[in-house]
């Protein structure tokens, strides 16, 4: 049974009330770009973050929100890399990027000899060493690789999500917000050249602002077990954080080179690659490893990161300026001191979680009280209520048919009228006007069939039997002891039935009686033909002597005749109701009445989800 992701807490879904969400602070875009595993697990926590705490821009008719002054990027090796993000532990409760918020810098196209045959032919792969690939010292160079060859579409794209979120806004303020790891593989070996890629696309900007996250070794070391893993990435974040440090640095100390990018791009390396940059680390004030720290490091930057969606920048990061500006003056060496750590403590009041828990509540007392499986008297009290029941001493499935059958003769049952011509008129202007006469009758009667068919069969018309079906489905559907599985179940049945019945059963059941009474009376009907031919017969072959008999037992056989047609039309029309009415009612109930139950039902699958959710505390909202 699958799970509402919306509504699933354990999928990063649940309960959101719009009218419990912050608002967004105005004529301000903000960017997050995710590098990396690390940097793209922590957008999603963002983004889990946004959806549940921030006012979306717009709502659609479907119901889905948009933000269009919030965007998200991911940066990963590869497709498949952001697939895999959340498979092994809790991050599966956050949000998944959608398909336009990838961007996948290898193609199945790039191989380890085609990145050693670029070092070899364009001076800006100098760098490369022989070892990429496969010490673990050089998979830093694969992610930058990567970035460089690919940095025409990355600045490409990072241009076009800035210029899309900028719309109906009057010279917003932009702000990209950089998320990293800085000791795995991908971002690590990305971050900077991300940085300043981003920093060339903002000169063509007036109002900017670019903060970085990026999260230190011990982050990483505390989220995996292989001794071996966590060595090289203790060395990569060390080199990370050598490179970091250099360029924070470098407008101070006068430094300054220029990169070369695929297409002859040149990018100066002139000022700090952030404005604010935010180390992350796994420990407390105490130098403590915090419990589940690479979960905690997640939640607490998007919570630190949630200030900047809901209250002026400006006011966000006056105190840290002032702080920094504190500690500059202590400063007795060239190194950078302006980092910001994030880890203070706070407590985010968990609405989605209470909500979620009112509703599954609330949605467990429907699910005890109600049932699934109607037996054989609900099938036939919601069969009687829509074809009604003819009074008798008769089965049910008898009373049924007549009742359905009567309404459908209405007027054609009333007796045909006698013919009131005399043996002499007919002996004198033959029987075309005596059999004309019941035959018109016969016509009147098939037209009234026809019209209370057609009546019974319009979905239009409030009395119609698929009308009927859709007003009494509408009352089990809502009543609490019965639901939509229970009325889905009535009209197809269910595998567990003990009795195989439900309303197609029954109308399947009465077709059979139809056709049944269609071929019984069928074999009446050569005779009668014989006999209304032999008093024709006899009828022209009279004398004086025979005449008011033989004019009698004609007229007779040509009124059995024409009733014997008559009844053999209306159980015709009869066969045509039924079969259309079936069609009718398996078609709503593919259409809408099967999906509301499967809807029904993975609600149900989702609720006891979010119980077990609940239950067990997996949903931690404090950091």
């Amino acid at each position: 049974m699958a799970l509402i992701r919306s509504l699933a807490l354990s999928q990063g879904g649940g309960i959101i009330s719009y009218n419990q969400q912050a608002r967004q602070e105005e004529n301000i875009v903000n960017i997050f770009i995710g590098l990396g595993g690390t940097g793209v697990d922590c957008l999603r926590e963002i983004k889990t973050q946004v959806y549940n705490r921030i006012e979306p821009d717009l709502i659609t008719n479907d119901g889905k929100v948009v933000y269009e002054h919030i965007r998200f990027l991911g940066v990963d090796r590869d497709i498949m890399s952001f697939h895999s993000i959340g498979d092994e532990d809790s991050r599966c409760n956050c949000l998944p990027l959608f398909e336009s918020e990838m961007f996948a810098l290898a193609g199945s196209g790039i191989t380890l000899k085609d990145v050693k045959q670029a070092r070899d032919v364009y001076t800006q792969y100098a760098w490369l060493s022989d070892g990429i690939g496969y010490e673990p010292g050089c998979l830093r160079q694969n992610g930058r690789f990567l970035i460089m060859a690919n940095a025409d579409k990355f600045m490409a794209r990072a241009q076009n999500v800035i210029a899309d979120s900028k719309r109906g806004l009057c010279n917003p303020r932009v702000v990209i917000h950089i998320i990293s790891g800085l000791g795995g593989t991908t971002g690590s070996g990305i971050f900077l050249d991300v940085c300043y890629m981003l920093r060339e696309i903002l000169k063509t900007e007036c109002n900017t602002g670019m903060c970085g996250y990026f999260f230190t070794p011990d982050v990483n070391v505390a989220h995996v077990q292989s001794n071996k893993v966590k060595e090289y990435i203790q060395q990569n974040g060390y080199a990370a954080l050598q490179e970091l440090d250099y360029c924070m640095n470098i407008e101070k100390n006068h430094g300054k080179f220029r990169q070369e990018y695929t297409g002859g791009k040149l990018i100066d390396w002139d000022r700090a690659p952030v404005d604010y940059c935010h180390l992350i680390s796994a420990q407390d004030n105490n130098g403590n490893v915090c419990q589940d720290a690479y979960n905690y490091a997640m939640k607490v930057t998007s919570e630190y990161v949630f200030e900047f969606l809901v209250k002026p920048v400006k006011l966000h990061l006056d105190s840290e300026k002032v702080i920094c500006g504190e500690l500059e003056k202590d400063k007795k060496y060239g190194y950078f001191i302006d980092y910001l750590s994030i880890g203070a403590s706070s407590a985010v009041v968990p609405l989605k979680e209470i909500n979620t828990y009112l509703a599954t509540r609330l949605f467990d007392r429907f699910s005890e009280v109600g049932k699934d499986i109607p037996d054989e008297s609900d099938v036939w009290n919601f069969t009687v209520g829509v074809f009604g029941e003819d009074k008798s001493d008769k089965n049910i499935q008898s009373r049924v048919y007549d009742a359905l059958y009567a309404t459908l003769q209405g007027d054609s049952k009333e007796e045909y009228t006698q013919w009131d011509g005399t043996a002499k008129q007919m002996e004198k202007n033959g029987d075309q006007e005596m059999v004309y006469f019941y035959e018109v009758q016969t016509a009147e009667k098939e037209g009234i069939l026809a019209k209370n068919r057609d009546r019974l069969l319009d979905a239009e018309n409030r009395d119609s039997l698929i009308s009927r079906v859709k007003k009494i489905m509408y009352t089990v559907i809502t009543d609490i002891n019965r639901g939509p599985v229970f009325g889905f179940n009535i009209l197809n049945g269910a595998n567990n039935f003990s009795v195989d019945i439900s309303i197609d059963n029954v109308i399947s059941g009465l077709i059979t009686t139809n056709t049944e009474k269609l071929n019984s009376l069928r074999k009446y009907t050569k005779g009668k033909e014989d006999t209304r031919n032999d008093a024709k017969n006899d009828w022209d072959a009279h004398n004086i002597f025979n005449k008011s008999d033989r004019f009698k037992t004609y007229v007779n056989k040509v009124y059995d005749i024409e009733q014997q047609r008559y009844l053999e039309k209306s159980y015709m029309y009869m066969d045509e109701l039924l079969n259309s009415v079936r069609l009718q009612i398996r078609k709503i109930s593919t259409e809408y009445y099967s999906v509301l139950s499967q809807i029904y039902k993975n609600l149900r699958e989702t609720f006891k989800d979010n119980s077990s959710v609940l239950a067990k505390g997996i949903i931690v909202d404090e950091v």
